[in-house]
């Protein structure tokens, strides 16, 4: 859900209800202009949400997101990509060791400059940038 907050201050807001639907908490994530496109599950009973957020200094542009919250909406770690121009994470997987792996796309992933090219990015548990692998145009 986008937060309700002015533009260009705009962060993600998520929340857990019960099976009730009441809520049991609210948390803002992000940075300006933060969008998130999904979540997952991590293996330690937390989430991790996905998306993009703005750039403090190029506002147009938006950088690839990625957060670890605690099964209470608290912030572990977050990683944006700063660099990759217009660039999304839209899904992640937790692999067995701990590994974090991201699948996205960008304008300019391995140097190119035309066009939308996907990537996928490899995080250490601790959101530590561990690998990259720019893929083809697609």
């Amino acid at each position: 859900v986008n937060s309700p907050l002015p533009y260009p201050n705009a962060r993600c807001c998520i929340f857990k209800l019960n099976d009730k639907a009441d809520s049991l908490w609210l948390q803002y994530y992000g940075k300006t202009e933060s969008n998130i496109f999904g979540s997952a599950n991590s293996a330690d009973g937390g989430y991790y949400i996905f998306g993009s957020c703005g750039n403090v200094e190029h506002s147009a542009v938006q950088q690839a997101y990625l957060a670890k919250i605690n099964k209470n909406g608290n912030l572990i770690w977050e990683q944006n990509f700063d660099g990759w121009r217009n660039s999304n994470i839209l899904g992640i997987t937790e692999m067995p060791d701990g590994t974090i792996v991201c699948a996205g796309s960008t304008d300019n992933a391995g140097g190119h400059k035309n066009g939308t090219n996907s990537f996928l990015v490899f995080l250490n548990s601790n959101g530590s940038f561990k690998n990259h692998s720019p893929t083809n145009d697609y």
